[in-house]
């Protein structure tokens, strides 16, 4: 166990049951071709030669082969995976958590409060979120000595602060945060990756995610989890981000979930997801029923211009500049979907322009 500043950092598994290395599976191998020439020099020698198996043995002949084998081997390791399928460079790629992945906590429970109150304080119109994040926060933190929380799904309009929420969460706790747009989307395959032998093959992006830090409890953001569907290929075959979730929230199976693209099974059970949505209905009820939903309103005119007056900060603007920017937000209808952050955004962004520019004599 180590420190970072405030978190604390110690080993867990992640790759489960693989050798790697591969050396019984080489060892084998080589037994093999020396065993089988030298029973093909023998017969080729007695005249006894036979095509009915693999140079001109027949079954029994190489059953005995592979008897020899194990003896001189000894048993297999039991449940062990061989990687012989894997390419060298992808076999790189897992050596960094064969001995299992580093898994980040908090060293107390006040910097547990001390975070959440930095996210109330930076967005306070995510209390509603934000309450039930701080209770699984300690809770996780007494049992299982992590950072972690439930599956949340945000529900709320767009534009209030849904992903930046995952992503401050993420800066505090200094985890890694993984972002997957599925809106423009119905396939799986950034999620849970794509059985190899395809071209466009690849893992995905929450194994990625790992593999590129070597942090086994990321924060992996789902964004536009309302408008993922369903597709069906010509085959028939079908594909979904429910299909790729489901096996990796529910904790049962995502404690030894099986890689489509690697072929090798990893522990992503510590995995802390946060998907977000504009509306909940289209949303799958298998999928609802394994997360906590919480509700978030619209923003407030004063909710805005203190997002306005934080971000203008940000970008050296003078309060008297940001200050009239309320009579504009104040003159949509309440409820109006222009009333968010990214209006907010873009009218700073035009006053910062402003700013900018040479003063004329």
């Amino acid at each position: 166990m180590h420190w970072i500043g405030w978190i604390m950092t110690h080993t867990e598994p992640f790759l489960l049951n693989c050798d790697l290395n591969d050396s019984r599976q080489e060892r084998a191998d080589e037994l093999e071709a020396r065993l089988v020439k030298h029973a093909e020099d023998l017969r080729f020698m007695s005249r006894e030669r036979s095509t009915k198996g693999p140079f001109g043995l027949l079954k029994h002949d190489m059953e005995k082969i592979h008897r020899r084998i194990d003896r001189l081997l000894g048993p297999k390791p039991v449940n062990t995976r061989s990687t012989g399928h894997l390419k060298r460079q992808e076999k790189d790629r897992l050596k960094n958590v064969v001995g299992g992945g580093e898994v980040r906590s908090f060293t107390s429970h006040h910097k547990i409060d001390e975070v959440v109150s930095q996210l109330f304080e930076e967005m306070p119109w995510m209390d509603e979120a934000l309450e039930p994040l701080m209770n699984d926060l300690h809770r996780f933190h007494d049992r299982e000595g992590r950072i972690g929380f439930r599956p949340m799904i945000l529900v709320g309009p767009p534009g209030i602060g849904k992903s930046h929420l995952a992503a401050r969460l993420a800066e505090l706790t200094k985890l890694p945060n993984c972002v997957v747009d599925v809106g423009a989307a119905t396939d799986g395959f950034r999620i849970a990756g794509m059985t190899r032998g395809w071209s466009s093959s690849e893992p995905g992006r929450p194994i990625e995610t790992i593999l590129d830090s070597r942090i086994i409890n990321p924060i992996i953001t789902v964004d536009e989890i309302c408008k993922s569907g369903i597709i069906e290929s010509t085959n028939g075959a079908t594909t979904s981000v429910l299909h790729a979730l489901l096996g990796l929230i529910e904790p049962m199976s995502a404690r030894s979930w099986e890689c489509p693209f690697y072929k090798l099974a990893f522990d992503m059970s510590r995995i802390s997801w946060i998907m977000t949505a504009n509306r909940l209905d289209t949303i799958p009820e298998p999928l609802r029923t394994r997360c906590r939903i919480v509700r978030l309103s619209g923003m407030s005119v004063d909710e805005l211009m203190f997002a306005a007056h934080d971000i203008g900060c940000d970008r050296k603007l003078e309060e008297s500049a940001i200050e009239p920017l309320r009579g504009l937000l104040a003159s949509y209808p309440e409820g109006h979907h222009s009333l968010n952050l990214r209006t907010v955004t873009r009218l700073i962004e035009g006053l910062e322009a402003v700013q900018a520019r040479p003063m004329v004599h």
